[in-house]
């Protein structure tokens, strides 16, 4: 660097030689998975994603399921969901975990399950066909769909209803007049218990 010292008015000036200026690159960031694919290029080990941990409702199902799901006498895991009617929401409801798991223990083998909607009653579904019940409908995954009385409902489930990716009917039957003792403005939903088990 040429450095020159000169005096002017009693004043050291100091100059320098200007650098040429470099310029500047910049990488644009990487996403977690172009940066994986970039590991394996360069043979990189990386730590290996932690497993998802389930929620205490799917691990509830789990358990209800762990012997093998059979429709004539699995339940249908109806523990929180998000209700659509004609494709409007009409609310969510969610269990809770230790009471659901509670009422899938004393759940008799094959009795069916019950939702209620505000203003629609209580609506019995099965996996299995039931006196009374009649087939309207279809469970996949973590959705259930089904018509009554030209009205579509919907059950979007925020874990899945069955531990599998078939597809299987189901039986319904509406009670417009049965209201819940308490919340009758909410959306809820029920096993069948040994007192309450004839839709």
């Amino acid at each position: 660097m040429l450095l020159q010292l000169t005096a002017a008015f009693g004043m050291a000036v100091v100059a320098f030689q200007a650098q040429p200026q470099v310029p500047v690159v910049r990488t644009p960031a990487l996403t977690p998975e172009q940066t994986r694919e970039r590991a394996i290029e360069s043979h990189v080990d990386l730590p290996k994603p932690a497993p998802a941990i389930p929620s205490p409702l799917a691990t509830a199902c789990k358990s209800a399921w762990a012997s093998g799901f059979v429709p004539e006498r699995s339940p249908l895991c109806l523990a929180s969901f998000r209700v659509l009617l004609n494709s409007q929401s009409a609310g969510t409801t969610t269990a809770d975990p230790q009471q659901f798991a509670a009422a899938l223990k004393q759940r008799p083998l094959g009795s069916p399950a019950w939702i209620y909607i505000p203003g629609r009653g209580r609506y019995w579904i099965s996996l299995t066909p039931v006196p009374g019940l009649t087939q309207a409908g279809e469970v996949h995954g973590d959705t259930i769909t089904f018509t009554l009385f030209a009205e579509r409902v919907t059950l979007n489930s925020t874990v899945p209803l069955i531990p599998n990716e078939q597809t299987y009917p189901v039986y319904l039957k509406r009670d417009a007049a049965w209201t819940p003792e308490s919340a009758a403005d909410a959306i809820q939903s029920g096993t069948c218990a040994s007192r309450d088990c004839n839709p």
